[in-house]
């Protein structure tokens, strides 16, 4: 919103103007300046006057005669403009502070006229529309404007005081950037956690798995080939055409050989026999060849190796058996019972983690350290049984730990901090941190590991922060030339001053970190 312009006397103050300013409804605002005017006199009037407008919301543009002003006020930001010169008819004269009706400007380009503005124009239109008249300023405005020209002065002072110390203490502002070197860092660390104790929470678990199943023997067992055996009955029936009797019959001596004519099979007695005249004798004999094919029928077996007496007569009454090929059986080996045991030990432990990950909460990590007890194992078979197959059952149980992973990170990281050097920090980026969980059962756990991060020179930011309020910047230049570092610099706003701000809020101190670290320090 527009205002009329403010009409500002060449020997009006910074801090009167602010205040017309502020007591001003509009947004956008003409300050009309007499040639000579005393805020026109200096910058840094124009860089006050521009910063406590933007603090109003206010717009402020400077209308003058003075090419001097215009300039000033184009560099600071300030709109600047002329007023033309011409007569534009009667207008009332401009307010002055505090609602006193203002003294006429004298303008020493004008020949020390009066300026009467004209009627109220818009901040926004050009300032070739905005006029002045020479003339002399009415008697009435001359007339009002004494009385209270001392209280005036004094309340501009005042205001001017104020703003001075506002000015020094809460306007100027530093910024002090330190940049240090970073270092890598590497500690060990170990840490123990059990539930309800320790900085990492732990809690414990409980899980139990069976199973059954079926398993091959994989040995062999050898059967070797059996002999056939029997009993062969010899008869010695002693006639003439036999030849000489023989006094007391037949002996025979041990390994004698008969034979079964038919697959041509030999057997063998194993001792002595004595054979009577006319007495039939039983001889138990073997087959001399091991095998199924030693095994013949009844009257079978006829013949009687070497050169025995023509009566002697052989006959087998039953069939010989018992004789078998070798062969192969399977076997149960205890590589066979091992094998099952360890099969059936890794399916449960799997099937258990498996249940321990399904429990598994918000923020938690399961410890890979799960504890499980001696398992329950037997089998139908032993080892040495000779079958095909076996059956075995197990049954296994275990505690399984979970710990907060957040909480793991952060006091690994803690622990490794403790091991910093004496006067250096770690710095704030992400510290590298791997480790590996041991356990034992109730849920006490073993954290150990590696921290890998940068540290850098500790630094107090306050205690430097009031080394350097108050005092002169060449001074607070040596001081910050002190410190363990690579550089600091100071950086001043709105503008370079030669001391540094009065008050430690006006002071920022940035530490940086280079080379590893992840972030900067926080700022004091």
């Amino acid at each position: 919103m527009a205002a009329e312009p403010i009409y500002i006397e060449s020997d009006e103050e910074i801090p009167e103007i602010i205040d017309r300013l502020r007591r001003s409804a509009g947004t956008e605002i003409s300050l009309m300046l007499p040639s000579h005017s005393r805020l026109g006199q200096s910058r840094f009037n124009f860089r006050l006057l521009q910063e406590y407008a933007t603090r109003l919301g206010k717009r402020v543009m400077i209308i003058s005669p003075d090419p001097a002003i215009q300039e000033m006020a184009a560099e600071t930001g300030l709109g600047a403009g002329a007023p033309a010169v011409g007569a534009v008819g009667s207008a009332p004269p401009p307010i002055g502070a505090f609602g006193s009706p203002a003294p006429p400007m004298a303008a020493a380009g004008l020949a020390g006229a009066a300026f009467v503005p004209s009627p109220v124009v818009p901040v926004d239109a050009a300032p070739s529309r905005i006029h002045f008249s020479a003339g002399a300023a009415p008697a009435s405005a001359l007339a009002g404007l004494r009385p209270g020209r001392t209280g005036l002065y004094v309340g501009a002072l005042l205001v001017l005081v104020a703003g001075i110390l506002g000015m020094v203490f809460y306007v100027p502002s530093a910024s002090i950037t330190l940049v240090a070197q970073a270092k890598p860092f590497s500690a060990p660390v170990t840490l123990d956690a059990a539930p309800g104790s320790g900085s990492i929470k732990v809690r414990t678990s409980n899980d139990s798995q069976s199973t059954t199943a079926s398993f091959k023997a994989t040995g062999t067992f050898t059967v070797p080939a059996t002999h056939a055996t029997g009993t062969v009955v010899v008869t010695y029936g002693w006639n003439p055409s036999c030849g000489p009797r023989a006094t007391g019959g037949y002996t025979f001596s041990p390994g004698q050989d008969f034979t079964a004519p038919g697959p041509n099979l030999l057997f063998t007695e194993a001792t002595q026999v004595t054979v009577g005249i006319n007495q039939p004798t039983p001889i138990p004999v073997t087959a001399v060849n091991a095998g199924a094919a030693g095994n013949v029928g009844a009257n079978t077996i006829t013949e009687i190796n070497g050169n025995p007496p023509p009566c002697l007569v052989v006959n087998n009454p039953s069939a010989a058996t018992g004789g078998a090929d070798a062969k192969s059986n399977p076997q149960i080996t205890s590589g066979d019972v091992q094998g099952a045991q360890a099969t059936m030990d890794q399916d449960l432990r799997r099937q258990i983690a498996a249940d321990f990950t399904k429990q598994v909460q918000s923020g938690e990590k399961l410890s890979d350290a799960i504890v499980f007890q001696p398992p329950s194992f037997s089998t139908d078979h032993a080892p040495g049984d000779q079958v095909a197959s076996f059956n075995a059952t197990m049954t296994l149980k275990a505690e399984g730990a979970f710990y907060n992973a957040s909480q793991a990170q952060k006091a690994l990281v803690a622990a490794a901090r403790a091991k910093v050097p004496a006067g250096q920090q770690m710095t704030d980026g992400t510290p590298q941190v791997t480790y590996t969980v041991t356990g034992t059962s109730g849920g006490h756990l073993t954290f150990t590991g590696t921290v890998g991060s940068y540290v850098a020179q500790q630094l107090d930011l306050q205690q430097i922060k009031s080394q350097v309020v108050a005092k002169s910047v060449s001074q607070a230049r040596a001081t910050l030339a002190k410190l363990p570092v690579n550089s600091a610099e100071i950086v001043q706003s709105p503008f370079k001053l030669p001391w540094m701000p009065l008050l430690g809020s006006r002071v920022k101190v940035n530490y940086v970190v280079q080379q590893g670290s992840a972030a900067a320090a926080p700022a004091a």
